[in-house]
């Protein structure tokens, strides 16, 4: 019985059955696998969505998220308004988006700049400085006085630190190029203290 078995398992007959078996089975993996692999991360990527508690995923890195914009309430005071966006998850599409909001004014319709303002391009180097450059129409017909630019550069100092904390400073730029000042009164062709202007009166 023993030389049987050992002939049979032996044979060229047992070898292809087993090789046939073996090469199924591979086949049934490669192509089972795979799927149960999708499912798996599908259901990960879902999980992580669902318990995202800070905003609605809207892309690969993009979620509709809450930031605060920041103007002066015309008392003295300041006021923070939360407002929902599209955030993209770098500092430097952040920003952009950030003060893009900002600078469309505040639910009262309050402006810190010209109307036709825009956020060109914005950029955060590894020092935690960020660079804004603004469109033209920034400086012109800025608001006269002084008071008037402190709340400006203010302003977005304020709205910068409560949403991009790893900022430290601010150069602003016009059309590409530093400027001497929005309205004649604050130079502002240097870097900025975002911590300084941000905690003025």
């Amino acid at each position: 019985m023993g030389s049987r078995c050992r002939r049979i398992i032996g044979s060229p007959v047992a070898w292809g059955i087993g090789a046939g078996v073996l090469i199924v089975a591979g086949l049934l993996a490669w192509l089972v696998f795979p799927s149960l692999m999708r499912d798996r991360v599908t259901d990960t990527d879902e999980s992580v969505v669902e318990g995202d508690e800070e905003g609605e995923f809207l892309g690969v890195g993009v979620r509709r998220r809450s930031v605060e914009l920041v103007y002066p309430n015309g008392e003295g005071g300041w006021t923070r308004e939360e407002r929902t966006i599209q955030l993209p998850p770098d500092d430097a599409r952040r920003l952009r988006v950030v003060l893009d909001a900002w600078v469309q004014g505040s639910e009262r319709g309050q402006t810190l700049f010209p109307r036709r303002t825009r956020v060109l391009s914005a950029f955060v180097d590894g020092d935690g400085r960020a660079y804004v450059d603004l469109s033209e129409d920034a400086v012109r017909g800025f608001a006269p006085g002084s008071a008037s630019e402190v709340e400006a550069i203010s302003g977005i100092a304020r709205t910068i630190e409560a949403n991009l904390p790893r900022v430290v400073e601010l150069q602003l730029l016009v059309d590409g190029s530093p400027v001497v000042s929005l309205g004649g009164h604050i130079a502002v062709d240097m870097p900025l203290s975002v911590a300084y202007f941000a905690d003025l009166p």
